[in-house]
C-alpha cells in the first residue's frame, strides 16, 4: 500500500484541532481546580470585594501560546534560570542517591532539565519513578514525549507517570524529590512551599528557582520598573494572560462584559504584603483587571455585581533577592543545603542586570 500523505494545509488544520482539544481539556481541569480549596475562596472573595486570587496556573494551559513568549528579553531570563538549575543538578542527583529517594515529582514539568537529572541518575544505576504534575493535558503529553526522546537508551531506568490536576491533589507514600522550576513558586501563593514540603515529606528534597532583583533601593526603582515591564508588558505576554483569564473567568469575556474592564500590568516596588514580610522592599509584577463600568458576572454557580473602580488582581509575580527567597522557604520547614545564582544576559541602557537563583532544600 502506498504511503498516505497530507498537505501542509491539512497538517495545519489537524494541529489546530489537536491544540483546541488539549486547550479545552485543560480549561476543564483548570475550572475544576479553580472551584476547590483556597483558590476557589480566593476568586470568590476577589470578585466580591476586589483583591487578589492565584490564577498563575491558568496561564500555561495552552502550551503553544506559552511558547510564543520565549523570545527577546524573556528568553535571556529563562536561560539564566535554567543555567542556575543545571549547575545544581549534580548535587541534586547525589542527594537523591544518598537519601534513597526513588520518586521525583515535577510540579509544572520542565522536561529539558528533568531529562538531564534523570540521565545523571541512570548513569549511577539509580532507578526512579518520575511523575509530572500539571492541570494542562497538553503540557503533560509534550513533557512525557520529550523526556522519552531525550532519555533514549536510559529510559529503562525511569518509570514515567503523570497526574492531571492541581499540585495540592498529589499524595505521596514516601519521601521524594519535588522540583518546582520555571519560577513557579514566585508566581503562586505562598502555600506552594508547604504543598511541596508535604509531598516531599521529612528527609525529602525540594528544588525551586526564581528570578531575583539584586537591589531594591528607591533610587533604582524607576530602572527596575522599566526592566521588568519590558519583559512582561508585551503583546505576546498580554495575549497569553488574556487567554488564561478567559479560561478561568469566562463571564468577563462575554460580548456584554468585555468592554467594561481593562487589563493593566504594573510594577509594584514594595509588596505591602504580609506574605513577603521578611523584605518590605521585595518588588513584584502585578496583573490587574480594572472594572470601568458596572457589570454582572457568574462564577461557580454564584452571581456577582462588580462596581467601577474595583480592581481584581489575578496574577502576582514576586521578584525577591536571593536572601529573601531562602528566608521565605525556611518558614515552611525547608532547610537550604545547596544554591546557585546566575545573571541574566540582558539590561536596559547598560544598567544593572537581574539574576536567577536556584536552591535545593531538605524537608525537616
Amino acid at each position: 500500500m502506498a504511503n498516505a500523505t497530507i498537505s501542509a494545509g491539512e497538517e495545519r488544520k489537524l494541529t489546530e484541532l489537536s491544540d483546541g482539544i488539549t486547550a479545552l481539556l485543560g480549561a476543564i481541569a483548570a475550572d475544576t481546580y479553580s472551584q476547590s480549596g483556597q483558590t476557589g475562596r480566593g476568586i470568590s472573595d476577589a470578585l466580591q470585594f476586589g483583591g487578589r486570587f492565584p490564577a498563575f496556573l491558568h496561564m500555561f494551559v495552552e502550551h503553544r501560546l506559552y511558547s510564543t513568549i520565549k523570545e527577546g528579553p524573556y528568553e535571556e531570563f529563562r536561560n539564566a534560570m535554567h543555567g542556575a538549575d543545571r549547575e545544581l543538578l549534580p548535587e541534586v542527583a547525589r542527594q537523591i542517591k544518598e537519601r534513597g529517594i526513588r520518586t521525583i515529582y515535577s510540579l509544572g514539568p520542565t522536561p529539558s532539565l528533568d531529562a538531564e537529572l534523570l540521565k545523571m541518575l541512570a548513569e549511577q544505576n539509580v532507578h526512579v519513578k518520575y511523575v509530572a504534575v500539571d492541570i494542562s493535558p497538553s503540557v503533560l503529553i509534550k513533557a512525557e514525549d520529550k523526556l522519552s526522546r531525550n532519555l533514549g537508551e536510559q529510559s529503562g531506568s525511569v518509570t514515567l507517570d503523570r497526574i492531571l490536576g492541581s499540585f495540592e491533589s498529589v499524595n505521596s507514600d514516601d519521601k521524594s524529590c519535588v522540583t518546582v522550576t520555571g519560577g513557579t513558586v514566585s508566581n503562586n501563593p505562598d502555600s506552594l512551599w508547604s504543598v511541596a514540603a508535604k509531598i516531599a515529606k521529612p528527609g525529602g528534597l525540594v528544588v525551586a528557582d526564581s528570578g531575583v532583583t539584586p537591589e531594591h533601593t528607591s533610587e533604582s526603582s524607576a530602572y527596575w520598573k522599566q526592566y521588568w515591564l519590558s519583559m512582561y508588558n508585551t503583546p505576546a505576554q498580554r495575549k497569553m494572560l488574556m487567554k488564561g483569564l478567559e479560561q478561568s473567568m469566562p463571564d468577563f469575556f462575554t460580548p456584554e462584559n468585555r468592554q467594561k474592564w481593562q487589563l493593566r500590568i504594573g510594577y509594584v516596588p514594595h509588596t505591602g504584603s504580609e506574605n513577603w514580610k521578611e523584605r518590605c522592599t521585595t518588588p513584584r509584577i502585578q496583573v490587574e483587571m480594572h472594572v470601568n463600568t458596572e457589570m454582572d458576572v457568574a462564577w461557580a454557580g454564584l452571581h456577582y455585581h462588580l462596581m467601577p473602580s474595583q480592581v481584581i488582581v489575578p496574577i502576582v509575580s514576586v521578584k525577591p533577592d536571593s536572601l529573601s527567597f531562602v528566608v521565605k522557604s525556611s518558614g515552611y520547614g525547608l532547610r537550604p543545603i545547596a544554591a546557585k545564582e546566575t545573571t541574566v544576559d540582558y539590561s536596559i541602557g547598560g544598567g544593572p542586570k537581574a539574576g536567577a537563583f536556584a536552591a535545593m532544600f531538605e524537608v525537616k
